[in-house]
């Protein structure tokens, strides 16, 4: 589904979730999602971006980090 990010519209993509490992001490498997394309610029999100991630049960939600900009001197 591809929709403009005019009118505040929503995008929805359906993703998997993979695994990850990690080779320490120990082996571990963990949940790793990825999320990459063209629209991620279209709504809005650059690259060098600082994003805020809120997790809950069975939610993930994205969105820019609001930064404050130091006053000018």
């Amino acid at each position: 589904m591809k929709i403009g990010k005019r009118n505040n519209e929503v995008s929805t993509r359906r993703l998997k979730v993979y695994y990850g490992s990690h080779h320490g001490s120990m082996y571990s498997r963990h949940p790793v999602i990825h999320i990459a394309g063209k629209y991620l610029r279209d709504f809005g999100f650059k690259i060098g971006d600082t994003i805020e991630v809120k997790l809950s049960e069975g939610r993930i939600e994205i969105s820019k980090a609001i930064t404050e900009k130091a006053p000018h001197s």
